[in-house]
């Protein structure tokens, strides 16, 4: 397990809620190796967990929570509730920089978009990855790697990983990704595999 992941897991073995490694370490951690360079460690939390991740941070770590009212200011967090979409930068110790996804959940699901509605039980999502740690389960990373922006890494993470899902994972992927854009790039690649 690479240093960054491990420092991670440390941190977030005693936070009071589920988390998730997910972005490129995530898609990294599925194929067991590292297969580019990361400029932070990304990790999913629940929305409605944000409080347990400020407290759990706040005294060591320098927080800056984003949301469209504070979208990447350097100020501090001070632990106000941030908006969905919304993130948090912690800044730790060694140079670990952790940016962690606040995801929204409707019940026991993870909710993915809510227009068209896309969902899957929560217990599905995150799974131990070959790295030992919880991790956002394939076709979910790369979702939202998808979903907005496609940036290169992006299709970097989709090439690396895409060949490597189950095909009931690949098929939610291509109709996840077709519901939000039907016109989605990836599509065509996921439908060779």
């Amino acid at each position: 397990m690479p240093e960054p992941i491990a420092l991670a897991a440390r941190v977030m073995a005693t936070l009071p809620t589920n988390w998730a490694l997910c972005g490129g370490w995530g898609v990294d951690a599925w194929l067991g190796s590292q297969t580019r360079d990361h400029l932070d460690v990304d990790l999913s939390v629940l929305h409605d967990a944000q409080l347990a991740v400020h407290q759990h941070f706040a005294d060591d770590w320098p927080l800056n929570g984003h949301d469209e009212a504070d979208e990447e200011t350097t100020a501090p967090w001070n632990g106000r509730t941030l908006a969905h979409p919304g993130h948090i930068h912690a800044h730790g110790p060694n140079g670990l920089h952790l940016d962690i996804q606040l995801d929204r959940r409707r019940a026991d699901c993870l909710v993915f978009s809510r227009q068209p509605e896309i969902l899957l039980p929560l217990d599905w999502c995150i799974l131990d990855s070959p790295w030992q740690v919880p991790t956002l389960i394939p076709e979910a990373l790369l979702f939202f790697k998808g979903v907005g922006s496609i940036r290169a890494r992006d299709t970097v993470d989709m090439q690396a990983l895409g060949p490597t899902l189950t095909k009931p994972a690949r098929v939610w992927l291509v109709d996840a990704l077709r519901a939000v854009r039907p016109d989605h790039e990836w599509i065509p690649l996921l439908d060779r595999g």
